[in-house]
């Protein structure tokens, strides 16, 4: 896409366009439009549907690779990369990794109980009961991994840490 014109004066590149932004940004970017932070129609691009964002779309995302753990491992091998990983952090990327896997399991049966609870016609006391069981088990597997993500955090340098700070939370479906 090219520049736009507002009122008769040239704008930069226009604000959804991926093939205007680095990676980095678009992930922020995402992660802005899930947590709300984003006005309206600036949301019009299909990007909400990339999987790179909250706990929603982490579920939504592993149903549509059939089970959580194949969308899980290309997540995780993507921000491995991303993140370039060296031979001295391995240990603490491993520790992380597995810490993310033992949180998801838990995560995506909840969603799913929220959902059965609502299609089968369940009254509100079985819905807010499932929906509350899923925010408890979601909230102890993120205190369970936080402690692998900051020791993996501690330990990465300075343009790593830019990064993480990005896409640790996209790993922990934040």
């Amino acid at each position: 896409m090219g520049q736009q014109m507002m009122n008769g004066q040239t704008m930069g590149p226009p604000m959804m366009d991926p093939s205007n932004m680095p990676m980095m940004q678009m992930m922020q970017m995402m992660h802005m439009m899930e947590a709300g932070m984003m006005g309206p129609g600036m949301m019009d691009s299909g990007l909400m549907d990339s999987g790179m964002g909250g706990p929603m779309s982490c579920n939504a995302q592993a149903g549509k690779a059939g089970a959580p753990g194949s969308y899980l491992e290309g997540r995780l091998a993507f921000v491995k990369a991303e993140l370039a990983i060296e031979q001295a952090q391995e240990a603490d990327w491993q520790a992380f990794a597995t810490a993310v896997r033992d949180q998801a399991q838990p995560m995506f049966h909840g969603m799913h109980g929220m959902h059965d609870a609502a299609a089968d016609g369940s009254g509100f006391p079985t819905r807010i009961d499932a929906h509350i069981k899923m925010l408890d088990d979601r909230l102890s597997g993120l205190k369970a991994a936080r402690g692998a993500a900051v020791g993996l955090y501690d330990h990465l340098n300075q343009a790593q840490k830019q990064k993480a700070d990005t896409l640790l939370p996209m790993s922990l479906c934040m």
